[in-house]
């Protein structure tokens, strides 16, 4: 029997750091940093862009790839684009729209049955991607907890969880802030959330890991203070978890074991930063700190502050409590 693909998925909420720990984790020899694969489809069907420059289609890993997973399809740009259309439509039938019903008896089990073929293609298409490259393991930063359910369910992918979480006020002020999508090829205004909706989602996204994956030794938690303040001790756990042994120096580009430190990496999808080379700059990014108008801190504590403290952040000091790095 074919050995399941081993994932490390990194999940949680939006703005914790998720791109700078995929391209860290992708420096480490035998590792695909494939980005957040969620939103394959997203790219293919609006013209977005590899971490490589180049369209996904002609990208010397997404282009393999895509032609062993829909080999009737591509080549045939009308044919693919179909595919991207259904396969965005299908991953929308169990979107974090779903989140706040999954634990009703019975939900999960009726939102997959709507997924068609979505899951056995994912399956494919993750097999594909780890034949191609050579890999031993595939990172997937995609964070949405409900969509490593759909990875998890099938028995040809080996998941593991990495809870990644971050102060929720950062968080709140990363999603206000204006920033650039490069992965258009030209100027794009990335989404942005007001402190409600940011609030909100952090409570669901992270509420609905926990739920889905704690209390496993498939879980590990993570929180992006710990990661700047100790990389060396955080990748080191990490490792252990992946069941990797990871160099800090290498991942984070100080020492370069090959040579895919100065070479583009293959997110399919993420923040700018995945376009980055060269060694990992970790900042603790406490702009927040200093620039959150009131209005933001007041409905991020109220509506955010009680799943925070399960991480350890506290409404006046969100930084030095915690355990840092939990497996539960």
């Amino acid at each position: 029997m074919t050995a399941a693909v081993p994932i490390l998925y990194v999940g949680g909420t939006g703005r914790t750091g998720s791109t700078v720990l995929d391209r860290m984790l992708g420096n480490v020899p035998g590792v695909f940093a494939a980005g957040e694969l969620t939103w394959l489809w997203f790219a293919l069907r609006s013209g977005g862009r590899c971490a490589c420059g180049a369209r996904h289609v002609d990208c010397r890993v997404w282009g393999p790839v895509l032609l062993a997973t829909f080999p009737e399809d591509f080549g045939n740009p009308d044919a693919m684009a179909e595919v991207a259309d259904e396969m965005f439509a299908l991953r929308r039938r169990f979107d974090s729209r779903y989140l706040p019903v999954m634990g009703l008896p019975g939900a999960k089990q009726a939102l997959t049955s709507r997924l068609g073929p979505y899951p056995s293609r994912l399956a494919s298409l993750y097999r594909n991607l780890l034949e191609h490259t050579g890999a031993e393991l595939i990172v997937d930063s995609s964070k949405e907890p409900h969509y490593s359910s759909i990875l998890a369910a099938r028995a040809e992918l080996d998941v593991r969880f990495l809870h990644l979480v971050r102060n929720p006020q950062a968080t709140a002020y990363s999603w206000a802030r204006r920033r650039t999508e490069l992965g258009f090829g030209v100027g794009h205004e990335m989404e942005r959330r007001g402190p409600i909706s940011a609030s909100i989602y952090y409570d669901v996204s992270n509420v609905a890991a926990d739920a889905l994956w704690s209390g496993g030794d498939r879980y590990l938690r993570v929180r992006y203070e710990d990661l700047v303040a100790s990389p060396d001790d955080t990748l080191r756990r990490i490792g252990r978890f992946a069941g990797l042994v990871i160099d800090p120096e290498v991942a984070l580009g100080r020492q370069a074991a090959d040579r895919k430190r100065s070479a583009p990496g293959h997110a399919a999808w993420g923040n700018p930063n995945r376009f980055a080379t060269g060694p990992v700059t970790l900042r603790n990014d406490d702009e927040w700190e200093r620039n959150a108008p009131r209005s933001m801190r007041t409905w991020t504590r109220l509506l955010a502050g009680p799943v925070g403290r399960r991480y350890g952040y506290s409404s006046r000091s969100d930084t030095q409590r915690g355990s840092g790095l939990a497996a539960t």
